[in-house]
């Protein structure tokens, strides 16, 4: 999640959207957004982050309930992981972007 692109990488928007849920009175959810290497961001609702990929990154989204506003690990319930691999959404949902042009992820 640097800020310099290679030739074989790509940008991805992620963003969080919170969806309301009736049960979770006073709850606010955060979603942790990894690339597979040491750098990881946490975002909150409605937020969008860049990431750098390459067609062998792995998204990892892991989704946190807190009590407060503000995302505390120490207070932070994880709900699930959901993991992406750019690969298949390369091979599912193909664009320019992905198959040529100047960034030729797949071949």
């Amino acid at each position: 999640m640097g800020n310099t692109l290679s030739s074989d990488t790509l940008p991805v928007l992620c963003t969080m959207v919170d969806v309301h849920n009736p049960k979770a009175q006073d709850m606010f959810y955060f979603c942790n957004v990894s690339s597979g290497g040491a750098a990881t961001k946490v975002i909150g609702r409605s937020q969008t982050l860049s990431v750098e990929v390459s067609i062998n990154t792995v998204l990892s989204f892991t989704v946190y309930e807190c009590p407060e506003p503000v995302f505390t690990p120490e207070t932070a319930r994880c709900l699930g992981l959901l993991r992406v691999p750019v690969e298949r959404l390369a091979e599912r949902y193909s664009s320019g972007a992905l198959k040529g042009g100047t960034s030729d992820l797949l071949g």
